[in-house]
């Protein structure tokens, strides 16, 4: 077994989290003083597109939905998970 190794980690970041919750969560996660974690690139989450039944772009999608599919029943909905969804570049070693 190689004394050594690395792994080029790219993380899709969460809305609700920044790239140091991030880093912390890997961190507890990895529970491993022996690792590593370097930054290598990072950019914060974007903010999550407006939604709902008063939202502009919502209004466009549905419509052109009904357009092609006049039964459909379209609603607007918002993902949401536990688990993290992370963007950013991270150099394990």
């Amino acid at each position: 077994m190689p004394p050594n190794a690395t792994a080029l980690v790219n993380l899709r970041i969460h809305p609700s989290q920044t790239v140091d919750d991030v880093v912390k969560s890997t961190r507890e996660t990895m529970a491993d003083p022996r690792v590593n974690i370097k930054v290598r690139r990072s950019m914060e989450s974007h903010p999550v597109s407006p939604h709902g039944l008063d939202s502009i772009p919502y209004n466009l999608i549905s419509s052109s939905i009904k357009q092609i599919y006049p039964d459909a029943v379209v609603a607007p909905g918002e993902l949401r998970s536990e688990e993290c969804l992370f963007s950013s570049l991270f150099f394990l070693s």
